[in-house]
C-alpha cells in the first residue's frame, strides 16, 4: 500500500472505540478522572452525560494548568467536580472525515487527540496520535 492511499483513508480505520478509551460521567470527580487518565495511560478523558453524549474533554495540559492558576490544596481540588475543570467546547470529529485532514488538524491544535462523535454528539472514540503512527509505522509500503 502506498502511504498517499493510507492517508486518504476514513478516520473510522484509526479509531479507538469507546470500549478502549476513558471516559467518565458528568457528576464524578476530578480525582476520579485523573485515575481514569492514568489508568488508560492516555492524556485525555472525555466526560459524557448517562446517554455517552459528549460534555467535554479533561487534558493532562487542564490539569498542568488548573494547578498553576488554582492556588488551593490538592486535597480540595481532586474533590472538585471534574465538569468545573473540563473543556466544554472540544474540537471534536466525526468518523467519516478524511485522516490526512484530521492529522493537519491535530498538527494545527498542538493536540494529540480528539473525541470522534455521532451526528447526535454520542462519543463514538477517539482518534489517537500515536495510533496514527503506529498504524503508518506497520504498513508495508511497496
Amino acid at each position: 500500500m502506498k502511504l498517499s492511499k493510507l492517508l486518504k483513508e476514513k478516520v473510522s480505520s484509526f479509531i479507538m472505540t469507546i470500549d478502549k478509551i476513558p471516559f467518565v460521567y458528568d457528576d464524578v470527580l476530578f480525582k476520579e478522572a485523573i485515575d481514569l487518565m492514568n489508568l488508560n495511560k492516555l492524556g485525555i478523558v472525555c466526560i459524557v452525560d448517562k446517554n455517552k453524549k459528549l460534555k467535554g474533554v479533561f487534558t493532562d495540559g487542564d490539569i498542568r494548568r488548573k494547578i498553576i492558576k488554582i492556588q488551593k490544596p490538592f486535597s480540595a481540588l481532586f474533590a472538585d467536580d471534574v465538569l468545573l475543570h473540563t473543556n466544554l467546547k472540544p474540537i471534536t470529529i466525526n468518523k467519516s472525515k478524511n485522516i490526512l485532514n484530521e492529522i493537519k488538524l491535530i498538527n494545527k491544535n498542538k493536540i494529540w487527540d480528539l473525541p470522534i462523535i455521532s451526528n447526535s454528539g454520542k462519543l463514538l472514540g477517539l482518534l489517537h496520535m500515536n495510533d496514527i503512527l503506529k498504524k503508518i509505522l506497520d504498513t508495508n509500503f511497496d
